[in-house]
């Protein structure tokens, strides 16, 4: 490993600006506006990709390669098995399919390679600058100033929505220029406030870093308690006001965990173990098909607490949420299909016109991906169900090693030897977790990716010398 000093003089000013840049819109989504004539498939990724990139290219040419970090080998190995296996699955899959389709299913787990390639280098570019360029605590500040964005566009936004004239116009200028969602569309769709997501479920994300940040400081710095209880107190309402099941769900468990990590701090893995059995269990209720006989003894009240946390996910006449439902019904069907194998990332949607439950096929997302050329989709969002099915028992045990390998970096990393850092993602990985079953993937999720690195940074290294334990209160 080249030593901190030698790694520090390699980031440039512009370095660590773009770095800054890129923490202060990992809440921010796409932000601006994609320009006339840009490739779709480039501009629909997140602003803080897009810089991270940069960054990691500009480091790239400054110091003619980047270096090998023995602290993310753990994620090389996971990354290199996804890679071989999927490829190897994909060639083998293609023996079986129609000779016009071969090409295509070959070709399928390429995206996904491509998009897990990039999730290693986010991890890369914030174990560098963490580790031998900025202390994590120099990133409060961003946190503040993106927080306080979030929430002027939400207002804004939510102003709009219930006819605020001057908001309108306001909002429809900014329409111009940032990457919003139309009010005309939002209005029609009956959409709640989406800030700078295309969806009300993009909310969600904030419960990865800014609420789980302004919780932790409230509890543990008194020097900004007051800022940070306005901060949230206004924040919290814009997410309610969302209407999304998934954003209520995540606040839910980010609320439950910061009441278990606060007074019965010992009991914050149960909390942990218990997302992941729940989302388990909820996401394999579709492969069997329950949401069927759940659905008729559900709450049809769309404002009741019983339908926006679970009726939404479940209700068959609900056409927002059947196009996810599809592919999660797909993925755990995929999965008891081939338990031990799996069927390769990115070749559920080989299988996908097969298994997809009959009652989504009313929604126009799903007729049109039966209906496309091409049989292939990604597998849908939600990343453990993915895995599931591409992996199968086989991926289970290779996952399981990983995390055991995640658990130990992590004893040893920043999140063990301060306070603050600790509780942020003792609250954020619960709600992590939950997501990934049946709503996300760290796929250009750069907010989830910058909360799992940190079990990686070593805050010894760090340029500012060691933490001041003293700045917060226990």
């Amino acid at each position: 490993m080249t030593p901190a000093c030698h790694l520090h003089r390699y980031s440039s000013r512009s370095d660590r600006f773009l770095y800054l840049l890129y923490i202060f819109c990992l809440p921010l989504g796409r932000v601006f506006i994609r320009p006339e004539g840009l490739p779709t498939t480039l501009t629909v990724m997140p602003l803080s990709s897009i810089i991270m990139l940069i960054g990691v290219a500009a480091l790239c040419l400054r110091r003619g390669k980047l270096p090998f970090t023995p602290r993310l080998g753990f994620f090389y190995a996971l990354y290199a098995f996804m890679v071989i296996y999927s490829l190897v699955a994909a060639f083998i899959v293609s023996t079986d399919t129609p000779v016009s389709h071969n090409t295509s299913v070959i070709l399928a787990p390429l995206e996904n390679i491509v998009l897990y390639f990039v999730v290693l280098l986010s991890l890369f570019y914030n174990y560098y600058f963490l580790s031998y360029v900025y202390p994590v605590q120099r990133l409060f500040p961003i946190f503040d100033a993106s927080c306080v964005m979030v929430i002027a566009m939400g207002y804004i936004q939510l102003g709009a929505l219930l006819g605020a004239g001057a908001l309108v116009s306001l909002y429809s200028f900014l329409g111009g220029i940032l990457a919003v969602m139309p009010l005309d569309i939002l209005i029609r769709m009956e959409r709640g406030v989406t800030c700078f997501g295309a969806e009300p479920s993009s909310m969600a994300l904030y419960c990865f870093i800014l609420i789980p940040y302004l919780i932790a400081s409230v509890r543990l710095q008194k020097r900004r308690r007051t800022g940070h209880i306005v901060l949230l107190a206004m924040l919290l309402p814009l997410l309610v006001s969302s209407n999304s099941s998934s954003v209520i769900i995540l606040l839910c468990m980010t609320g439950i965990s910061s009441f278990i990590y606060f007074f019965k701090k010992r009991l914050i893995k149960w909390i942990i173990a218990g997302a992941f059995v729940t989302g388990a269990i909820v996401t394999s209720m579709y492969a069997i098909d329950a949401p069927q006989s759940i659905s008729k003894n559900m709450s049809t009240d769309e404002k009741s607490f019983e339908y926006i946390t679970y009726g939404k996910i479940v209700d068959r006449k609900n056409y927002s949420t059947m196009m996810r439902s599809s592919t999660l019904a797909v993925n755990m069907k995929l999965f008891y299909t081939y338990p031990v194998t799996g069927v390769g990332l990115g070749v559920q949607g080989v299988f996908y016109n097969q298994y997809v439950p009959s009652w989504t096929k009313r929604s126009d997302e799903v007729k049109t991906l039966m209906k496309s050329s091409s049989p292939l989709s990604n597998g849908g969002g939600s990343f453990f169900p993915i895995m599931l099915s591409s992996f199968g028992i086989i991926g289970i045990i290779v996952f399981t090693i990983f995390l055991l390998k995640y658990r130990k970096s992590a004893s040893s990393s920043v999140i063990s030897s301060d306070m603050m850092i600790r509780c942020i993602w003792n609250i954020s990985i619960p709600a992590i977790i939950l997501a990934l079953w049946y709503v996300a993937s760290p796929k250009l999720n750069e907010s989830m990716i910058f909360i799992i690195s940190l079990a990686v940074i070593t805050a010894a290294r760090s340029n500012s010398g060691p933490i001041e334990r003293n700045t917060y209160r226990r």
